[in-house]
């Protein structure tokens, strides 16, 4: 008799033990340090059972066993922090910008119509400071315009030119040459000019080695800047009307409050500006052979410029930025965290997004995030970040964190505060769906370039360590069964109550509750016998290194007596209800926490008794 009693004993306390601390194998030497003296006295029996080893968290909490917890590896045994963790990549997206280029028509410059005439018989022998020379300047209307603008170009504040067969555009000024009455120019050698100077609007930026000097000044009567160009000396012909090219270089409307602006132009959108041109220079004309008549010559200054291939753009840039919308399934969760009952009130979770962005344009993100489990919304309100910025040509990791964090400028890390960030958490999603806005930063300059392919890559990483605040709750259901094929005389015993009583010593910040109920061989409930804690004691929490310490009591107990109930129980199915309080909030699962039952003691109060038959 006494020997069945104590294996019941011996098997309950183990089931017990091992469901306080989820399904641990059953590797424990309980025979270690156990006083087997029996204590019999009237009707009760006594068991004393010694202490188990110390059972540790990692024994317990299987990473091996979920998709989405790990272990933070520390040096040596049973160090690493839990943590939930999730990432994946967030479906990319592109951004490019149609090429574009400006054809500029020519300008014509007013003739030049009042050189003074050559009078007949004048040629090369005479020296050129004879030949006539005559002081003009004129002028025209430059017209810079573009119709086919890309619509996500908003301003400019400059255009840098593409390169052509290696060169860039160029701005070129000619001369046309002809005799009033159409008299023939065969005599004409060449046209020399001095003190010449071209003014141009500053827009254009032009370099080459002609231009000795520049200086810019404001026409306040039309508020625009222009730029005059000392050339120096040069010459032309009537079969040569060439005078001087220049690199154009830059069109910069830096000088316009926010810059030039983008709009309707039929037949698309564009824009544009008409500029006042001028010359002015002193004309010398060589002959080469002697004139046969007078000549009355008129110069038309034509200025040109190549087509403008536009390489890069400076300005308001507003691309679409179209992120797909992202479902974070949160399959693989623990045992202890997927019951209805669990809240899980984490210290700090966060969520990292690392987003690279390769544009020459800051990018604000909104973020908006909510929670689902059986398609319904868990949480009040949706996650919404806010806007983020994500700086020009930069890699950054963003994290969303509940208790925010201090910047790291060197790594580029950026921490956003999301107050209620935890309020996704506190009833586990089955997914979560993550929407990103994203937009260009109007508020900051943007530089791109066109036909260009720009890859916006985003990815994603859930982490939540294992440390709570005070609205944690988690729930664990263990079933421990087989008694009767573990205690093949089970049947043949009589009883009414087993008690279990233990001094808990436990370093697991949670503050643990038990309840349960008793099932027959087929898994059913037996109404007849209560399962629980005396007075609903708690297994107090551990706080940083010092251990929690607690005495309970495990009631297993007939509420018939005499009914013969006992002999139907097969197990039981215990519910831990694990809680953190203000005292140990914040501090994280380890793997080093542990729980140690010692000074077990096993009591059948009304004794057994047992057929022996």
């Amino acid at each position: 008799m006494c020997k069945k009693s104590l294996n019941i004993v011996v098997a309950c306390s183990l089931w017990i033990f091992f469901l306080l601390f989820s399904c641990v194998d059953q590797s424990y030497d309980l025979n270690k340090d156990i006083d087997l003296t029996l204590t019999v006295g009237g009707d009760s029996l006594i068991f004393p059972l010694g202490n188990t080893e110390k059972m540790y968290l990692s024994k317990f909490v299987k990473v091996e066993d979920s998709d989405l917890l790990y272990e933070v590896k520390e040096e040596g045994e049973h160090k690493g922090e839990y943590k939930l963790s999730k990432e994946a990549k967030i479906s990319n997206t592109e951004v490019i910008i149609d090429d574009v280029a400006i054809e500029v028509e020519d300008t014509k410059l007013d003739d030049v119509d009042d050189i003074p005439p050559i009078p007949s018989g004048t040629g090369p022998s005479a020296p050129i400071d004879d030949l006539p020379a005559f002081t003009f300047t004129t002028g025209g209307d430059l017209v810079l315009e573009n119709n086919n603008m890309p619509e996500e170009i908003i301003s400019i504040y400059s255009l840098i030119p593409g390169l052509t067969k290696s060169k860039l555009p160029r701005l070129s000024l000619d001369f046309e040459v002809r005799e009033k009455n159409n008299k023939s120019l065969d005599a004409v050698k060449e046209i020399l000019l001095d003190n010449f100077t071209l003014t141009l609007p500053k827009c254009l930026v032009l370099d080459g080695d002609q231009v000795i000097s520049k200086e810019d000044f404001l026409d306040p009567d039309k508020n625009i800047n222009y730029t005059t160009y000392t050339i120096g000396s040069a010459s032309f012909s009537p079969t040569d009307p060439n005078v001087f090219s220049l690199d154009l270089t830059l069109i910069s409307f830096e000088d316009e409050e926010g810059g030039l602006a983008i709009g309707p132009l039929e037949p698309g959108i564009g824009f544009k500006r008409e500029y006042k041109v001028s010359l002015t220079s002193r004309i010398t004309v060589q002959l080469s052979s002697v004139s046969a008549e007078e000549l009355e010559l008129v110069l038309t200054p034509v200025i040109s410029i190549s087509e403008i291939p536009i390489a890069s753009v400076s300005g308001q840039i507003n691309p679409a930025l179209d992120i797909e919308s992202t479902t974070v399934e949160l399959e693989g969760l623990p045992d202890f965290l997927q019951d209805d009952d669990v809240k899980l009130d984490l210290e700090n979770p966060q969520i990292f997004l690392n987003v690279s962005n390769p544009l020459g344009i800051p990018i604000l993100i909104n973020a908006t995030m909510r929670g689902l489990k059986n398609g319904v919304q868990t949480h009040k309100e949706k996650i919404i970040t806010g806007n983020i910025e994500i700086p020009a040509n930069q890699d950054i990791t963003i994290i969303l964190s509940k208790l925010g964090g201090t910047d790291d400028a060197v790594n580029n890390i950026q921490y956003k505060e999301i107050n209620n960030l935890n309020d996704m958490f506190l009833i586990i999603p089955e997914q979560i769906e993550l929407d990103i806005n994203a937009q260009a930063d109007q508020g900051k300059r943007h530089m791109i370039d066109l036909g260009k392919t720009y890859p916006i890559e985003m990815n994603y990483k859930i982490d939540m360590p294992l440390s709570f605040g005070p609205e944690l709750t988690i729930i664990y259901n263990e079933t421990i069964d087989g008694w009767n094929k573990d205690i093949k005389d089970l049947k043949d015993l009589d009883m009414e109550n087993i008690y279990l009583a233990a001094n808990v010593e436990n370093t697991i910040p949670l503050e643990f509750h038990m309840s349960g109920y008793a099932v027959d061989v087929n898994g059913n409930k037996l109404d007849g016998i209560t399962v629980g804690v005396a007075n609903n004691q708690p297994i107090a929490p551990g706080k940083a290194e010092t251990a929690g310490l607690s005495s309970l009591i495990i009631e297993i107990v007939t509420q018939n007596p005499n009914s013969g109930i006992m002999k139907k129980i097969d197990g039981v199915v215990l519910r831990f209800k694990a809680n953190s309080n203000s005292t140990v909030n914040g501090i994280p699962l380890k793997s080093s926490q542990y729980i140690l039952m010692k000074n077990m003691k096993a009591t059948l109060p009304e004794g057994a008794s047992v057929n022996l038959n």
